[in-house]
């Protein structure tokens, strides 16, 4: 099975700049966002069909299966495409 982080690719940690997430579920989620001056802001509509979503993002932010919940500024990974 391929998976997204079997992929290269620059990796890094910004801080979280817009609105809290809440808890993610049981599987690992890749959320899109935009990274721009040294922060990240992830879209706050994740559906799958949003295309132009996806088309506008230039980074997603990796949250971990059952992750916590993050206040705003949280510290982030992020996978820069």
């Amino acid at each position: 099975n391929f998976a997204l982080t079997d992929v290269t690719s620059t990796t890094a940690t910004f801080s979280w700049t817009t609105h809290p997430i809440s808890q993610n579920g049981p599987r690992e989620h890749y959320m899109r966002a935009v990274h721009e001056n040294g922060v990240v802001n992830v879209f706050e509509r994740q559906d799958s069909a949003l295309l132009s979503v996806l088309a506008a993002s230039n980074a997603l932010i990796v949250r971990a299966p059952n992750a916590d919940a993050l206040d705003a500024d949280a510290e982030v990974d992020v996978i820069l495409l």
